[in-house]
């Protein structure tokens, strides 16, 4: 079996990507993103090579992949360590929700789908980034911009899926944080929740 999977999207009038996701290759090296192993380039289609192969997390199998807290715990974990790498190198991911993160092993996760990644801080247009996305929340721009916690936000999201492991006190109290941006990426990974 091959441990990478070959991924085609008609995006040609997108030709961005390519120099974009080349240069967030190059600059957010991170074993919790998912790495180019070939391309991207754009003949026909968007292609690119990526690794590692992993189980997509779709809301109907999450509570097969995910159960129990602890896993819970090791999946927030792995997209919080994958948002540190991205936002270091300026950028942000847009897109997170369930489906865009894969389970690569027991407690290793990682995040998929750069397509969506931008500039972080950049001003939203509809005419360049497209439409605001459809997981997005009320509010998550702060003036207009995207900004580091706006991914935080959408993390925070994740945690009240109803098909998850339910949270304590403590794992609530996190979601709540996330969700109204009074937490940083670095605050978040030290967060009592994720070391219990």
């Amino acid at each position: 079996m091959e441990d990478y999977v070959v991924k085609h999207v008609d995006l040609q009038k997108q030709t961005h990507l390519v120099d974009q996701l080349a240069e967030l290759q190059a600059t957010a090296a991170s074993k919790h993103l998912i790495r180019s192993k070939g391309g991207p380039y754009i003949r026909t289609k968007y292609t690119v090579s990526l690794h590692p192969f992993g189980e997509q997390l779709w809301p109907e199998n999450i509570p097969a992949r995910i159960t129990s807290l602890a896993q819970l715990r090791a999946a927030i974990r792995c997209i919080l360590l994958a948002l540190k790498d991205l936002h270091a190198a300026n950028f942000a991911h847009t897109d997170i929700w369930w489906p865009n993160v894969i389970k690569c092993s027991n407690n290793a996760f990682c995040l998929i789908d750069l397509e969506t990644a931008v500039e972080l801080g950049c001003k939203w247009t509809d005419a360049k980034h497209g439409p605001k996305r459809s997981c997005w929340p009320d509010k998550i721009l702060t003036r207009g911009k995207y900004a580091a916690k706006s991914d935080l936000m959408l993390v925070g999201q994740m945690l009240k899926q109803p098909e998850l492991p339910s949270l304590d006190e403590s794992g609530d109290l996190f979601a709540k944080q996330l969700l109204a941006k009074s937490i940083s990426v670095e605050s978040a990974l030290r967060h009592v929740w994720l070391q219990t």
